[in-house]
């Protein structure tokens, strides 16, 4: 909701993390992103497991560098065409067996 509000004031983020939790992710019980943007450190977006990455708006992320981060390869393959419908400036994609950045590819 932070980033939504920033973009709504014409502030736009240089860089987004976005981390596709699984059921045994620890992350999501000690860390806030909230928090870590008040703290000053880069926004964070925590999609949880049972989240329909279809049904997400990621149109906050227009024209900003997105490091698409998860465990689940069809879950990471999921979110970055949900994301790059979303024009954002690169996307850089990172999982188990899996790195792809988009930039390298343009």
């Amino acid at each position: 909701m932070a980033i939504k509000d920033l973009r709504r004031m014409g502030k736009k983020p240089t860089q987004v993390f976005v981390v596709l939790l699984e059921d045994d992710s620890k992350l999501s019980k000690y860390v806030d992103p909230e928090d870590m943007l008040i703290n000053g450190f880069l926004p964070e977006v925590l999609v949880e497991p049972g989240d329909d990455i279809h049904r997400l708006d990621f149109r906050f992320l227009v024209g900003v560098i997105v490091h698409l981060q998860g465990q689940n390869v069809d879950r990471l393959r999921s979110a970055f065409g949900q994301i790059r419908l979303c024009k954002p400036a690169r996307i850089v994609v990172s999982g188990p067996s899996i790195f792809y950045d988009t930039l390298e590819k343009a």
